[in-house]
């Protein structure tokens, strides 16, 4: 018993080291709960410090309250009063060109009346004003009060004179309905504006379509407002053109005047530009291309005279110092009336006369000729290579240099013979293994006398030439079943990267009006 009371009291000792621990840990806690708590209050007061002064910043006086509804009252009423056209302020205004031309920012209507007005207040002094196309500078005789308020007007508004105006205005009223005698544009049912002629813009025109998209522009179908005429609208982007090459800014504006010599060209009527881009007004050619065009094996007639077409087209480009160097069948358009057009002469080289020889890939790779291949001097020769390439794919649906790469394609080009459909027409085959020589001496041989092979037998190439012969296709379906839409503007020109004043001097002499835009007019 005595031992066990010595041990109970023995384990309710506890030592003075314990007891001190044991308080110092009891001060710690209550000193960690102190601050903890101080901690809260002061959050508690900084918070209720924030909505004091969140609730003094929203208290506004009555007076702050009243003029504030007021002006918020006047700026309702400026609103209703202004209702601006937003598309007016979006409209792409041309750039101007080297010989000083403004871009126009009155309708050709507004100068009409203003200077009609003009004639009947002081018809003497009109009269008297003659205008020097050349120097764009007017000599004017002594005006009247009438004339001295007039406000100056630039020279393409005062270009013409009020008589002229008038002859002009009335002369474009008969011309609303006028169809394309070649059968190849055609005019819309849009209404047109009976205007006078003036130098292109982009709101020149009615757009309806996108024809074709590239990495450099589009191509549109547009309707001219003055003159109701359907015509395709090449775009191209002035900063992706000068990245590329410069030397090509002004080789298809050259081009295609030199092709309104043939009838198996495409043809432009005008070109003009703007601080972006490059436009070129073109025929529009409402067959549609090659590429998705097929003919029969089997048809040798279209073949014939679709091959007969496309070298008068070729011959003609060549006799006039043009190589095209991408020929291919999305390059190759169907008219209104069935007949075929060389198209697309942004890659051409221009003066390739005698012996001049270029270097250099320039094209699309599966239709290149080997000496392009091999970057080696190449000559006009090139394009019957490419011309047999587009025959062959055209007719059988495959290149005859098919294989499963780009690299196997150009080895094949260089090394294999062309594989032809079995079965086919021998003659056909002789005829296009010609255009497809390899080596280009044995080609330009081959096709001195082309139009000679038996294969043209009974061909009257008198009457290929000019356009006498059936067409290819069959006429094709009408332009106005596409001109039911319509494509902003806006919609179409996009804001591009500004290019230097420098750069910019390259474009100078792009834009022309052919005779036959004027003709139309």
């Amino acid at each position: 018993m005595f031992c066990c009371a010595t041990s109970e009291m023995t384990t309710k000792k506890r030592s003075s080291a314990e007891i001190y621990d044991r308080a110092e840990e009891e001060i710690e806690s209550s000193k960690t709960l102190k601050k903890a708590r101080l901690e809260d209050s002061a959050k508690e007061v900084a918070q209720c410090s924030a909505e004091k002064s969140y609730m003094a910043s929203m208290k506004r006086s009555r007076e702050e309250i009243y003029y504030s509804a007021n002006e918020e009252i006047e700026s309702g009423k400026t609103l209703k009063k202004a209702r601006l056209d937003d598309r007016a302020k979006k409209v792409a205004h041309s750039s101007a060109e080297e010989s000083g031309m403004a871009s126009m920012k009155r309708s050709r209507e507004e100068i009409y009346y203003s200077t009609k007005e003009d004639l009947a207040e002081s018809s003497k002094t009109l009269k008297k004003a003659r205008i020097n196309p050349s120097t764009k500078e007017v000599a004017q005789g002594s005006t009247g009060e009438s004339c001295k308020a007039t406000r100056k007007r630039s020279w393409e508004e005062i270009y013409y004179s009020a008589k002229e105006i008038e002859n002009s205005y009335a002369e474009n009223e008969l011309k609303k309905q006028k169809t394309d005698a070649a059968g190849v544009g055609g005019t819309t049912n849009i209404p047109t504006t009976g205007r006078i002629e003036a130098p292109l813009g982009p709101e020149s025109f009615i757009y309806h379509r996108i024809l074709g998209q590239g990495g450099c522009g589009k191509v549109l179908l547009a309707t001219h407002r003055d003159s109701g005429k359907l015509v395709a609208i090449k775009m191209v982007i002035k900063d992706s053109l000068v990245n590329y090459d410069p030397h090509f800014i002004h080789v298809e504006r050259q081009v295609l005047e030199i092709a309104e010599g043939s009838p198996f060209c495409a043809h432009a009527y005008a070109t003009f530009q703007t601080e972006d881009y490059m436009y070129y007004v073109m025929e529009y050619l409402s067959g549609g291309d090659l590429f998705y065009t097929t003919i029969d094996p089997c048809d040798l007639t279209t073949i014939r005279h679709l091959a007969a077409e496309l070298l008068c087209g070729l011959d003609f480009l060549h006799s006039n110092g043009v190589a095209h160097r991408d020929l291919k069948p999305e390059n190759i358009f169907i008219d209104g009336t069935g007949h075929v057009r060389i198209g697309d002469f942004g890659l051409a080289a221009t003066n390739m006369f005698g012996s001049k020889t270029l270097t250099g890939r320039t094209g699309t790779q599966s239709y290149w000729a080997p000496e392009v291949v091999r970057c080696q001097p190449y000559d006009t020769s090139a394009d019957y290579f490419s011309l047999g390439t587009l025959l062959c794919k055209t007719v059988f649906g495959v290149n005859p240099f098919h294989g499963e790469s780009m690299k196997e394609i150009m080895r094949n080009i260089c090394c294999k013979i062309p594989r032809l459909q079995r079965g086919i027409d021998p003659v056909l085959a002789d005829f296009l293994c010609k255009l497809l020589r390899k080596d280009q001496n044995m080609r330009k041989e081959a096709v001195a006398n082309i139009r000679q092979h038996p294969f043209f037998n009974g061909v009257n190439w008198e009457e290929v030439e000019a356009r006498k012969t059936p067409p290819p296709f069959a006429n094709q379906l009408s332009p106005m079943e596409m001109t039911a839409s319509v494509i902003e503007l806006e919609d179409l020109v996009k804001h591009q990267q500004p290019i230097s004043d420098t750069k910019q001097k390259l474009f100078n002499g792009f834009s022309f009006v052919s005779d036959a835009w004027r003709a139309m007019q």
